[in-house]
């Protein structure tokens, strides 16, 4: 997510058309919420990412053969995708709990 500083010199804007009780310091709160935001959905889009991967992961195991078995029997192949799918839930859960 971008931002960019502007800075206007020698500009009126009419109290009215004023946003919240002070403009500089409510026009900050708008901008942190609006990167709350972003960062939310950034985390959705990584969830979504190691899903992918772990299912590829998964897939891979249980087609791959080596020794005439399927390298998903073998228990550090297990290990890794049990971590795997523990980080991911984790990892979706704490998004779930994230304000916003």
């Amino acid at each position: 997510m971008h931002s960019y500083e502007v800075a206007i010199e020698d500009w009126f804007v009419p109290a009215e058309n004023l946003i919240g009780a002070t403009a500089a310091r409510a026009a900050f709160y708008y901008q942190m919420a609006g990167f709350e935001n972003g960062r939310l959905q950034t985390a959705a889009r990584a969830i979504g990412v190691m899903q992918a991967a772990y299912e590829a992961a998964r897939d891979y195991a249980e087609n791959r053969k080596v020794f005439g078995a399927n390298i998903s029997e073998y228990q550090l192949t297990q290990v890794k995708l049990a971590r795997m799918a523990v980080l991911l839930q984790a990892a979706r859960q704490f998004a779930y709990e994230s304000p916003g």
